[in-house]
């Protein structure tokens, strides 16, 4: 009788349980859906906005700022001449441009790396390369290193695999400099890779999505967004507020973004400014980029849930930004779900009316507001009808939710605050299109198809 009221008080528990973990799911899909309907709303007025930024003139060359132009890189002896050639051709006056090769490689990239910064200070470039011996702090730490040795009012960021326009800087700063209020520009990141094979087009498809309604719905509303580490331009004075780079998370870039929002900055997307990057083209180094990503937002998201309730942010930023700290736990939620559905059935305890029609809510309200979100982004960006896209919006539904399901146990790894550590996503450098070839063929940002 004893062992027979404990499985019963087992078997409840997992079916609270079951329950709790259904109706978390439920909430986390409300923060996509809300995103799209405020997309459909303001994206007019949000388009409108964007492109009046762009058009604002500089002020003349001799009172543009010097901005430093910082390239950090790891082993990645096929990138680092590409991505130093592109970053010595940005439109910007030569005295008051600034690179920095932040090399941490253990390879032939650091000599590689010199022979381009040569080619480049030929030129009348000012490039540098910063090699360290010693990771310490993998990114955060080079980045931070690179600061300490420059004055520069603002940084520009490019990871070695990403391929900046001559006209970035030209068009982000004129943002930039006409709001003293703004943390950070980030431009909208597309590939030189996307049509490589399956993995790389549904890549794409997902990104898309994001840049397109996430991040620029985001932006349009006023609300907290991230920085991606690359593709952007930061004033130094919010990088100081807010502490500077720190290591004690993978995501560097969304816990810096983070921080100097919650201090009364502001961030901005600009999605018709374009920065071709490389998607990675194998399982095994896509598994080991998501798996990294994962585990350093739900490292962000355990670090900054208190400080964004304590922070200069309205009641109605801090509940969307909490809303979506919650993505962080989907992937072990939903495999949280599995195992206790198993149990449930099982046990002869369910399924009840109350699991399965949470169940069918969560399924269905994840997979509309994903395959929404995907369909307009392949609307926005691609010129593609939706009822078009949906066998290839499929296709990359299978692989994001593959990715939250291999995720779930770096994520929370990341919510208990384990030590970082930095694992490189492998990319081959080698893709055979010209850079400004590459810019052209984007087919627009959020203002249209058309657009460049």
């Amino acid at each position: 009788m004893h062992i027979d009221s404990a499985f019963q008080l087992a078997a409840l528990i997992n079916h609270a349980v079951l329950i709790a973990s259904l109706v978390f799911l439920c909430l986390a899909g409300v923060c996509p859906a809300w995103l799209i309907v405020q997309y459909l709303r303001v994206r007019a007025r949000g388009r409108e906005r964007d492109r009046a930024l762009l058009e604002q003139a500089l002020p003349p060359s001799e009172r543009l700022p010097h901005v430093l132009v910082q390239l950090p890189m790891f082993n990645e002896p096929l990138m680092a001449p590409r991505v130093i050639e592109a970053a010595a051709g940005l439109e910007w006056p030569s005295d008051k441009l600034h690179i920095q090769v932040l090399d941490d490689s253990t390879d032939d990239t650091t000599a590689i790396a010199r022979e381009a910064a040569a080619r480049a200070r030929a030129l009348g470039i000012d490039v540098d390369v910063l090699h360290r011996t010693e990771r310490t702090d993998f990114k955060a730490g080079a980045l931070r290193e690179g600061l300490r040795r420059s004055s520069c009012d603002y940084v520009a960021l490019f990871d070695a695999d990403y391929v900046p326009a001559p006209n970035f800087l030209r068009r982000c700063m004129s943002a930039l400099l006409a709001d003293s209020d703004l943390a950070f520009v980030q431009a909208r990141l597309d590939w030189l890779n996307p049509e490589q094979n399956a993995l790389t087009r549904a890549q794409r498809i997902v990104f898309d999505g994001h840049f397109a309604v996430e991040f620029a719905t985001k932006s349009w509303c006023g609300l907290v967004m991230h920085f991606c580490g690359t593709g952007g331009i930061w004033r130094r004075a919010a990088i100081d507020d807010a502490g500077g780079w720190s290591a004690d998370a993978l995501a560097e870039d969304v816990d810096l973004a983070y921080r100097a929002q919650f201090r009364g900055w502001r961030a901005l997307y600009l999605g018709d400014v374009v920065v071709a990057g490389e998607l990675p083209d194998t399982l095994q180094s896509w598994r080991a980029q998501q798996a990294r990503w994962a585990r350093g937002f739900g490292h962000v998201a355990r670090k900054t849930w208190r400080a964004s309730w304590r922070s200069q942010l309205s009641f109605g930023q801090k509940l969307v930004h909490a809303a979506n700290l919650l993505v962080a736990a989907f992937g072990a939620v939903v495999a949280l779900a599995l195992i206790t559905g198993v149990i449930d059935v099982f046990t002869g305890v369910g399924p009840t009316a109350a699991t399965a029609g949470l169940a069918a809510f969560a399924v269905l309200e994840a997979g509309l507001s994903l395959g929404a979100t995907m369909a307009l982004g392949q609307s926005a960006l691609r010129g593609v009808r939706p009822a078009r896209s949906i066998p290839k919006i499929l296709s990359a539904l299978a692989f994001y939710l593959y990715a939250h399901a291999r995720a779930a146990a770096e994520i929370v790894r990341g919510l208990k605050g384990r030590p970082p550590v930095w694992v490189r996503t492998a990319k081959t450098g080698a893709i055979a299109v010209g850079i400004g070839d590459a810019h052209a063929s984007s087919p627009g940002g959020v203002s249209g198809p058309a657009s460049g």
